[in-house]
């Protein structure tokens, strides 16, 4: 089975958990990436069966983390993963809203995010399965934190959203969070750029960094998804 895995920095936590010995427990599965720093690869081109980069500094980003290949070729592929592109705030939870300005807000939550957009460019293209994935929550002290409810929200943007497109929204693993608002502490610890290729590859974060996951968060999150992903198809 072919995955295909586009996304936005956040893929590096994916990438170098498989190339670190994950994908011999999954024999049976073959991950190509196609990645960029920032928000960009929401904006890549449709042009006949093909999603094609953007620009020159697109094309080699998503070159060197796709091992060579400078556009993602639908019918080459099984299934389809968006990761990233869709940060996942939580109101604080003491503040009141009007049910129509939650409905606003979760509208633009969802259809304002560059996975979105993505999305809607892959269904134009085809009806293979798709899923979707959100960016990490942030990695925050957990004290003090007022629970969400974050099951209950990602139904929500499903019924609304995603199953008129034939998409499966991807929840982050339970063992990875808190409160339902934020990502364990020791899951951001020695977390790294996403590598394109230039000098910031292999450097990590610094201490306070609560936006990036490391290698460990990525193979909790791949080996809570690629069972069922397989069984799916």
């Amino acid at each position: 089975m072919k995955l295909c895995i586009i996304g936005n920095s956040h893929v590096g936590a994916l990438r170098t958990a498989w190339t670190s010995g994950l994908s011999d427990d999954f024999p049976g599965i073959t991950i190509t990436c196609f990645a960029q720093r920032g928000q960009g690869i929401a904006e890549m081109v449709v042009a006949e069966g093909r999603l094609l980069p953007a620009n020159p500094y697109m094309k080699r980003t998503v070159e060197f983390t796709s091992g060579g290949l400078s556009e993602v070729v639908v019918a080459e592929y099984d299934a389809f993963l968006l990761y990233g592109l869709h940060e996942h705030g939580q109101e604080t939870g003491d503040t009141w809203y009007s049910s129509a300005v939650r409905a606003a807000a979760l509208k633009d939550k969802v259809t304002g995010q560059g996975n979105h957009a993505l999305l809607v460019k892959l269904r134009g293209l085809t009806d293979k399965p798709v899923w979707v994935a959100h960016d990490p929550l942030p990695a925050l002290d957990p004290s003090g934190l007022v629970a969400a409810n974050y099951d209950a929200e990602l139904a929500e943007m499903q019924r609304l959203y995603y199953d008129p497109l034939q998409a499966r929204l991807v929840p982050q693993p339970a063992e990875t969070m808190v409160a339902g608002r934020a990502t364990k502490l020791a899951f951001s610890k020695d977390s790294q750029p996403l590598a394109v290729g230039d000098d910031r590859d292999g450097r990590h974060h610094g201490a306070d960094e609560i936006q990036h996951m490391n290698t460990a968060y990525g193979e909790i999150w791949l080996r809570a998804f690629l069972p069922g992903l397989a069984a799916q198809l």
